[in-house]
């Protein structure tokens, strides 16, 4: 697509996936959750970074395939290998730019925001997903970014709100509370990414028709 997009052109798709597959992202977000509270009981923190980073790959790659497959895109491979370098590489890096400022880490988050997708759909290598991604992206990335930050804020502020109520009020499901709306926004970024995957793409009239 070379036109430049809107942020309507990325925010509807993804919220039509949504209504599509509501259950991909309950499922995704209850079972993200669930091992999440397991995870804390782990003894050493790297021992929950591992555990947890392992298990939002997998429930990433079921999600995405899931989604790709509704559009008549399926997803077969699975880089499991591939996307855990993908994350490792783009989560340091991006991390590296939040630590620096605010912006730098949006940018690179939202040039790196498809590379799963295309390694989950097309193949290839880690680090050739991270440049199709950062190609793909380059023409509409401040639509882009407004998108993810959209996607993301609202259930991490309510969860942060809500949180911190539950907190004062002596609950104990704070920390789950926390991670359920943390999650939340992750997984809304995954049926973002799919979509802005799809509406990247050539012209294609049946995808149009699933979209409208």
């Amino acid at each position: 697509m070379s036109e430049r997009l809107t942020n309507d052109q990325l925010l509807i798709p993804a919220f039509g996936l949504l209504r599509k597959a509501p259950f991909s992202a309950l499922i995704a977000i209850a079972t993200l959750t669930l091992l999440a509270d397991f995870a804390r009981e782990l003894p050493e923190l790297w021992h929950r970074v591992v555990a947890m980073g392992a298990a939002t790959i997998i429930v990433q790659r079921e999600v995405t395939r899931n989604l790709l497959h509704s559009v008549g895109r399926p997803g077969k491979r699975r880089p499991y290998g591939a996307m855990l370098v993908v994350g490792i590489v783009t989560g340091m890096l991006t991390a590296a730019g939040f630590a620096i400022f605010v912006l730098p880490g949006l940018y690179l988050f939202a040039r790196w925001s498809l590379s799963n997708v295309v390694l989950i759909s097309e193949g290839g290598s880690p680090f050739g997903a991270m440049g199709a991604s950062w190609a793909r992206t380059q023409p509409h990335l401040p639509v882009i970014s407004v998108a993810l930050v959209l996607s993301f804020l609202p259930p991490f502020a309510v969860g942060v709100v809500v949180a911190s109520v539950s907190n004062r009020a002596g609950l104990t499901i704070a920390p789950v509370i926390s991670d359920v709306a943390g999650y939340s926004g992750l997984v809304l970024i995954w049926y973002l990414a799919v979509a802005t995957y799809v509406v990247l793409q050539p012209v294609d009239e049946e995808l149009a028709q699933i979209f409208a």
